[in-house]
């Protein structure tokens, strides 16, 4: 793992070319997160809008046709979070391209309703592929 620490201080890498690579890294991690928070107002809206259009068909309300959110997760982010690495608790950078993070059952960073279960995952396909191949 190479930290920035440790690329600062590398071999042939002097202390500007340090600067830039980390300056551009944080640019890189607020538009992550502007992604990050667009997606989840896009996910938010089209939530709305669907149990909007199941109500109007139906005539009824969303909480009345038991309409709720089951599961909401980012599936292409970056997050720290902390993990063994030979032996060492370290705080890294985790990327899952098309998935998501899944905690077992009974782990203390999932919600209650999983607890027994486990986390829901989402299993990501190809664009080259039908879902039911």
């Amino acid at each position: 793992v190479l930290t920035l620490r440790k690329l600062s201080g590398a071999s042939g890498i002097n202390a500007e070319y340090g600067k830039q690579w980390y300056q551009r890294r944080v640019r890189d991690l607020k538009a992550m997160a502007a992604a990050a928070n667009y997606a989840w107002v896009n996910r938010s809206s089209m939530t709305f809008l669907c149990r909007q259009a199941f109500a109007k068909i139906f005539n009824s309300t969303p909480d009345d046709l038991d309409m709720h959110m089951i599961y909401d997760v980012s599936h292409n982010i970056a997050k720290v979070e902390q993990h063994m690495l030979d032996g060492k608790l370290k705080t890294l950078m985790m990327h899952r391209k098309g998935a998501t993070r899944a905690f077992p059952p009974n782990h203390p960073l999932i919600p209650v309703d999983y607890q027994l279960t486990g986390q829901p995952v989402l299993i990501g396909g190809t664009m080259a592929h039908a879902a039911t191949s």
